[in-house]
């Protein structure tokens, strides 16, 4: 793997860890808010052709 396949794959990972921390704070900040609905996060696998 290149250096820029890992540091793409690390920021990848760190955007999906973010956006899970906001989606379960706002779940928790508006769990007592009329009509709010609880909120999810789904992560899917990115593939990536391999240049031969």
């Amino acid at each position: 793997m290149s250096l820029t396949g890992a540091l793409s794959n690390a920021i990848s990972g760190l955007t999906a860890a973010t956006r899970s921390a906001q989606v379960v704070s706002s779940n928790m900040a508006n769990s007592m808010t009329e009509g709010y609905g609880r909120r999810d996060v789904e992560l899917q696998r990115r593939t990536r052709e391999v240049a031969e």
